[in-house]
């Protein structure tokens, strides 16, 4: 199998990213990303495939995979005929840029072992978790978590992670990847995002900018990212606007229009329907935490 590149969609303001997967099998492309990726198997079954070696997985088990590292989750589902009784697929999975903790960490002696664990990634690391473990509530802990916050409970996940008896190396050897040319398209359309959020930006403009048509393009950003483009901007947008209200300077409204939305109902809709609360609600609770 030869992996494909794999954006993963964050935006600028965005250092660790945090997504809850439910879905009838994993993704079913042999892939690779520079974020180092943690992730925590809630329900399914199956194998890793990762540089030519399998490893199975099931429920209770954290997965730590280096930058750049091809892998591919195989539930158990994907490999014989799907059924609609079947439990779908479950995890909580982070994704951070391991180089950055590494600079930021350096200068400390205490953090030797969390270096040489980001280190030790690019073969792939795993181990079984209890229930009760603490590096399971440090990343739940991760999933309503804010700001630095979020930065905190990766550490405190880590730390402890780096200290468990059992740690299994997936891969033998490493084996780079280049950067291929779709990663650099990808990265002339996120910065095009980052630059002109507030703007109305039309699919044929993002388009153009890697010489796709609209149709082309759709499918193209669909299959990297696993989201459409719509559903990326808006998520950009959002992140934007929990930035502002987290400023108490900023109103609703103010927030909504720096944005880069022009309807105040669109701009409810979706900050409800990506975090769980309204805007007023989402900036009470921050002011009301610090």
């Amino acid at each position: 199998m030869v992996p494909v590149s794999y954006k993963i969609p964050h935006t600028i303001s965005e250092s660790v990213r945090i997504e809850y997967w439910e879905m009838p099998r994993f993704y079913q492309r042999y892939h690779y990303h520079s974020e180092c990726q943690l992730t925590y198997i809630i329900s399914s079954k199956g194998v890793l495939f990762s540089s030519g070696v399998t490893h199975s997985f099931k429920a209770g088990d954290l997965f730590l995979l280096g930058s750049n590292l091809p892998h591919v989750f195989l539930s158990e589902s994907s490999t014989k005929e799907h059924s609609v009784n079947n439990d779908p697929s479950r995890a909580i999975t982070i994704f951070f840029n391991s180089d950055q903790f590494t600079d930021a960490l350096k200068d400390f002696p205490e953090a030797h072992l969390m270096i040489k664990l980001f280190e030790d990634s690019k073969y792939g690391i795993t181990s079984e978790l209890k229930s009760d473990s603490q590096i399971l509530k440090w990343i739940r802990s991760m999933r309503d978590a804010t700001g630095f916050d979020r930065v905190i409970s990766l550490l405190k996940a880590l730390s402890l992670f780096v200290k468990m008896d059992h740690l299994v190396f997936i891969s033998p050897q490493y084996v780079p990847v280049k950067d291929p040319l779709d990663s650099k398209k990808l990265k002339l359309i996120f910065n095009h995002i980052e630059q002109n959020y507030q703007q109305r930006i039309h699919l044929e403009e993002v388009a153009d900018l890697i010489n796709m048509t609209p149709s082309a393009f759709c499918r193209f950003f669909k299959k990297r990212t696993q989201k459409t483009f719509s559903d990326y901007l808006i998520e950009t947008r959002i992140t934007k606007a929990c930035k502002l209200l987290t400023q108490d300077d900023y109103t609703v409204s103010e927030s909504c229009f720096e944005s880069g939305y022009n309807s105040t109902s669109n701009f409810h809709r979706h900050f409800r329907r990506l975090t769980g609360l309204s805007p007023k609600e989402y900036k009470r609770k921050i002011l009301s935490n610090y």
